[in-house]
């Protein structure tokens, strides 16, 4: 099998997974190919992000690339080869980065001036990007096709090129520990994780797989675990700011990530229609209300402005209604208010796993990871009001047993080769001997990923017990865990001798586009 590999933007971490991967493949008897970008289009992502020039953004993506490992088959991206698409096709790849590099909130931020001019800023880059990945397909006669994320701009022009071709792909980012793959759908698809999550939802922990999740779910608690980003490290202890007949909770998400995603799309126009409908079905008002503003709200995303689009929409239906608002600055401990409201209504954030893990009647108002997990009442639209009743007779008990057993299927199920990727920091892994190619092959024949680990117990009584320990109050005892080393021999993802020097430099600098 000739498989292809378009990782470009090189992230640390993600893009020594592409290396284990085809290495993996190598192996196996399977030919590699990359396709990377040689500072070949005018404007992108990273560069916009991070407003820089050309020579510095440019010269450290290079320095960070593909062929400082040691691989061969490395196809540059040429400027000069260049393809003319219609409105929506270049809209189609270049969407999710203008939302994002302008961190929009309503509808009509996606049509602002703003967001346009970004998005004639891109469209050399997807007429560039799509047509050199036509050519690469097709010149080297791929059957499999890996990219990083396909949510961004270049990476989405080549997975939209292979959607052209006909040729399967399978979209990876960072997951600690393993790769989270998708099979013919981008990183924010919800596929593989909720057929995964179906499969296992209703079967017990083993003694391994509860203190595992119960590790992950303590680290959660108390802002000690391993993502992408960490807000609010050092949160103060909070009380509830007023009184009200009922105690409800807000804590809204960001929208530009997911904005036009099918799979992450609710009836509501925006939140706020679900919270005012929520509302009224609880026979509560805004005035029961604290919103808790998402600490990302007040930082900025590499040069690019902070949240106060999402922000500004939230304060003024706050001022308008009369509920109590907690600006994104705040450093008021989050799960103090969880821990005292009656309801948690979220979008889709982890707020509502952490208001699982603390047994909290939380209700969702978009599909997220884990709308499909048990813990939570989703109301995607008007119809889904009578979901609430999901509270009537509320076992608090169950509802934190499946919040550990999401998170469970999240990190060890979901994510592919967890015991042969093994996490060292958000930034660098640990590549063990082993993995072999299968899982992949059958993802492509059936569309879908398989769990990681498929092993379930007999029996709840090592669940209970953790369980036991969360209703009680008692997870910190959790935080010093440790799983057991395998025995499989380490293996190196190494740049080229000359290049080692870049990974030692990186830790020095911020990643991708902090």
């Amino acid at each position: 099998m000739k498989v292809g590999y378009a990782m470009l933007y090189p992230y640390r971490g993600s893009i020594q997974n592409m290396i284990f991967i085809s290495k993996m493949f190598e192996r196996e008897g399977h030919s590699s190919f990359f396709l990377k970008c040689n500072a070949s289009v005018p404007h992108c992502y990273n560069r916009l992000i991070k407003n820089r020039s050309r020579i510095v953004e440019c010269s450290k993506c290079l320095l960070g690339s593909v062929d400082t490992f040691d691989v061969s088959n490395v196809t540059n991206i040429r400027s000069s080869l260049r393809t003319d698409l219609s409105s929506q096709q270049a809209y189609e790849i270049i969407a999710s980065s203008s939302f994002s590099l302008n961190r929009i909130e309503t509808d009509e931020d996606c049509v602002s001036e703003e967001v346009t001019e970004v998005q004639k800023k891109l469209v050399p880059l997807a007429e560039i990007t799509y047509a050199n990945a036509l050519k690469w397909i097709d010149d080297n006669g791929l059957d499999l096709v890996f990219i990083f994320n396909g949510r961004l701009d270049m990476p989405r022009a080549v997975l939209k090129a292979c959607e052209f071709k006909g040729v399967p792909y399978i979209t990876f980012e960072a997951a600690y520990p393993g790769i989270a793959l998708e099979i013919n759908d981008d990183c924010r698809s919800l596929k593989s994780l909720h057929k995964i999550i179906g499969d296992y939802i209703n079967y017990p922990l083993s003694m391994f797989q509860s203190n595992y999740a119960a590790q992950v779910a303590a680290k959660m608690l108390k802002k000690k675990n391993f993502v992408w980003r960490l807000y609010n490290t050092a949160p103060e202890a909070t009380t509830w700011p007023r009184k009200s007949d009922k105690k409800i909770l807000i804590v809204p998400s960001s929208n530009h990530e997911f904005k036009g995603v099918a799979a992450w799309t609710p009836e509501w126009k925006h939140p706020l229609d679900g919270i005012e409908a929520v509302l009224s079905k609880l026979g509560a008002s805004p005035s029961d209300c604290v919103i808790r503003c998402h600490p990302n709200w007040s930082e900025n995303i590499g040069a690019i402005r902070d949240g106060s689009k999402s922000e500004r929409v939230y304060v003024e239906w706050a001022n308008r209604n009369g509920a109590f608002i907690i600006p994104s600055s705040s450093k008021c401990n989050t799960n103090d208010l969880i821990v005292e409201a009656d309801y948690v209504i979220v979008q889709y954030g982890t707020a509502g796993i952490e208001g699982g893990l603390l047994g909290k009647k939380v209700i969702g108002l978009s599909p997220s990871w884990y709308s499909s997990s048990g813990f939570t009442a989703q109301v995607h639209g008007v119809h889904d009001l009578d979901n609430l009743n999901f509270f009537n007779g509320f076992d608090s008990v169950d509802v934190v047993r499946r919040s550990l057993r999401f998170l469970y299927a999240f990190h060890k199920r979901y994510p592919q080769y967890t015991n042969f990727v093994r996490s060292v920091s958000i930034y660098e892994n640990a590549y063990f001997d082993g993995a072999d190619v299968s899982r992949v092959l059958r993802a492509v024949e059936n569309n879908v990923f398989d769990a990681d680990d498929c092993e379930i117990a007999s029996e709840p009584i090592h669940e209970d017990a953790v369980v036991a320990a969360f209703v009680n109050g008692e997870y910190e005892r959790f935080l010093n865990w440790k799983e057991e080393a395998g025995e499989a021999s380490e293996i190196p993802i190494n740049r080229k001798r000359g290049y080692r020097w870049i990974d030692d430099m990186r830790t020095f600098f911020k990643a991708g586009d902090k």
